[in-house]
């Protein structure tokens, strides 16, 4: 075994779930927007899209603060600068070239909702994705089509700016640190609930500009990357009691009612992305490290959808534009419903992982042999 390799099963196959049923919660978004009979509102599409983004950040803190843990044991030292490198090479250049299509392309072939507002506000938006602020365009302007799902790496961008500087300082005492910084971060989201309920103004603009800054605060899901971040810990120094726990039947049994309501309703309240990122947290472990867990997700082809699955979650919108245009061109929407819905998720599915994967093997990949010399611990794509 190489000890500068980690690798932990099933968690390529997570990674595809979580970004497949974002596309889901999409395709019935897009059609909302073109005015089309819809199941957007329907607790089931309306959740998946938030939990699939929610096991993103889970996972993405669990793993990116193993990383840095297990460098600190080999080298007694987190090389911050390094660490920044690997992010730019890799989530920069497809976030990037995202950016260009959905603003400069994308609008000359399509119609869809959002498209005929680009126009507006257009070079404030362009610096907002420009200083990777995606989700602040999303709080106060018109989505973006074909780039509306970015808001996320934005708030993962923002969040690793100060992680590894925090994880390098608080090291000695990281589990305390992680649960005060998780008490702080809802405090916060309560203080300013409780705030706003309260405020009686009759300036229409200055309560809105209050509940859009409330609204950015909720989805900056800081909270839940640093659960993952707890999970991480917890596995890394070998917390028995605590994994012992987490390995019970009757955990894993509450974890598959929990996802269950999470995904059949829209389970909404204060601190309820806590509960979301627990749950994930005892999936993820579980999945990764109990031999006894009976949900597989470790296969070639997992492996591999896994790989592509940023890609995956970042085409995913240009293709379900794409798709609801031709198909909609052809007249399909007005002939035959049944197969315009039937071809709009295959197709725009289909369409997506080819697409990600030929970005993968061509465009990414060569960002990906760069941040290797960057790296002293390795998430391996493959057993090792």
């Amino acid at each position: 075994m190489d000890n500068n390799k980690i690798y932990f099963p099933g968690l390529n196959g997570l990674r595809f779930w979580a970004a497949l049923i974002v596309i889901l919660h999409h395709v019935e978004q897009f059609k909302l927007w073109q005015k089309m009979p819809n199941y957007f509102t329907i607790p089931f599409i309306e959740s998946v899209g938030h939990q699939g983004v929610a096991l993103f950040f889970v996972l993405s803190g669990f793993l990116i603060t193993y990383l840095l843990l297990a460098e600190y044991q080999k080298t007694h030292h987190i090389a911050v600068k390094n660490f920044y490198i690997r992010r730019v090479l890799r989530i920069w250049p497809l976030y990037y070239l995202i950016m260009l299509i959905a603003f400069f392309i994308l609008p000359h072939f399509i119609t869809i909702g959002p498209v005929s507002q680009l126009h507006e506000h257009f070079t404030l938006k362009i610096l907002l994705f420009l200083f990777m602020l995606p989700n602040v365009l999303r709080v106060t302007e018109a989505p973006v089509v074909g780039a509306n799902q970015a808001w996320s790496v934005g708030v993962e961008e923002q969040f690793y700016i100060l992680w590894p500087l925090l994880i390098r300082t608080f090291r000695k005492h990281l589990l305390k640190f992680l649960i005060i910084f998780i008490i702080l971060k809802f405090s916060v989201t309560v203080i300013m609930a409780i705030t706003l309920d309260h405020i009686l103004s009759p300036d229409f603009r200055y309560m809105m500009y209050l509940r859009t800054i409330q609204r950015f605060w909720d989805l900056f899901q800081i909270e839940q990357m640093s659960f993952g971040a707890i999970g991480a810990y917890v596995l890394f120094h070998k917390k028995e009691k605590i994994l012992n726990i987490i390995y019970l039947p009757v955990t894993q049994i509450l974890m598959a009612i929990g996802i269950v309501i999470l995904l059949l309703t829209r389970f909404l309240f204060i601190g309820h992305t806590l509960l979301e990122a627990l749950i994930f947290v005892v999936l993820i472990i579980n999945i990764s490290t109990n031999k006894k867990f009976h949900l597989k997700l470790e296969n070639s082809w997992y492996a591999y959808l896994g790989n592509i699955s940023y890609g995956i979650y970042m085409y995913h919108t240009l293709c379900i534009a794409i798709t609801m245009t031709i198909l909609q061109k052809i007249g399909l929407d007005k002939e035959n419903w049944i197969a315009f819905n039937a071809l709009l998720y295959t197709a725009s599915i289909i369409l997506t992982i080819a697409l990600a994967g030929l970005s993968y093997k061509y465009y990414e990949s060569y960002f990906l042999t760069l941040k290797q010399k960057f790296m002293i611990i390795i998430s391996s794509t493959k057993k090792v």
